[in-house]
């Protein structure tokens, strides 16, 4: 049997950030059916431990074109997560720093990876029915991966599952479902 949060798909796609330039959309469906979507956000400044944004050059979008970078999720990204399950973060993000190698995200662009990253947490949360921003809390305020939240194991693992199944259940009621 399949595992419903197993990645299934990685899709990239270039649409359009706040300022009107092109940036990287990534999209991962799950075993289970879940979708989940994240755009690289647009920042103005650049610090300099910031990852690298992939950018074209040339004239096209005065350079700011995404084209290599969605390629970089269309293929090598897609090609590394397949499979993989999507719930664990932790094993996600490890896969696209080491796929990557750069400090700086500047192989295959922290707008790809970013937005690769994203969208497996937004396609977990929609799996378990949950608000992103609430799984997400969460999961990290407890310090675990969200799988070690079903096994029961650590440190208040009980009390999280709990707050997860109220929240969703809230959400749910809400929503009319």
């Amino acid at each position: 049997m399949t595992n419903s949060t197993e990645i299934v798909a990685v899709l990239g796609r270039r649409v359009w950030d706040s300022r009107g330039r092109p940036t990287v959309e990534a999209e991962l469906r799950l075993a289970g059916g879940a979708v989940g979507r994240a755009i690289a956000p647009a920042g103005a400044s650049r610090g300099r431990h910031e990852a690298i944004d992939l950018r074209d050059g040339g004239a096209p979008f005065g350079g700011f074109d995404v084209t290599r970078a969605v390629a970089n999720v269309d293929g090598e990204i897609a090609g590394a997560l397949v499979g993989l399950d999507a719930a664990d973060q932790v094993a996600v993000d490890a896969a696209l720093i080491a796929l990557d190698g750069t400090a700086d995200k500047a192989r295959l662009g922290g707008n790809a990876t970013i937005a690769v990253s994203m969208a497996a947490l937004h396609a977990t949360a929609a799996a378990r029915g949950v608000p992103v921003l609430c799984f997400a809390h969460v999961t990290n305020l407890m310090g675990q991966s969200e799988g070690d939240f079903e096994k029961g194991e650590g440190d208040g693992a009980a009390s999280a599952l709990a707050l997860i199944g109220a929240t969703a259940r809230a959400w749910r009621d809400q929503a009319g479902r």
